[in-house]
């Protein structure tokens, strides 16, 4: 039997009939007969993170990018603070010479 499997399916047979059980007895066993179903239960919950945060990730991808624009325009206004202060202690030295000069 072949059944077409979607984008957002994983193909994985399951059925509850592979659970093992007698009575509780097999709790006693070191071996899961359970196990299947747990596994299963496990792989739905996966499915469902990953759709839910498939859900989310473009407004993940705009905030992270923004976030990184600030960041860069951050950077950006700094240098160009310490450019603007170089630029004045460089005029600042520069009126001190010529005071200096224009008095001697």
């Amino acid at each position: 039997m072949y059944v077409e499997v979607k984008a957002n399916q994983w193909p994985i047979v399951y059925s509850a009939d592979y659970n093992i059980g007698f009575l509780g007895l097999e709790r006693l066993h070191p071996f899961d007969s359970g196990k299947w179903g747990k596994v299963f239960q496990h792989l739905k919950g996966i499915s469902r993170v990953c759709s839910k945060l498939l859900e989310y990730l473009p407004l993940i991808i705009i905030i992270i990018i923004i976030i990184i624009i600030i960041i860069i325009i951050i950077i950006i206004i700094i240098i160009i603070i310490i450019i603007i202060k170089h630029i004045l202690f460089t005029i600042h030295q520069s009126i001190k010479l010529f005071t200096i000069i224009k008095s001697a």
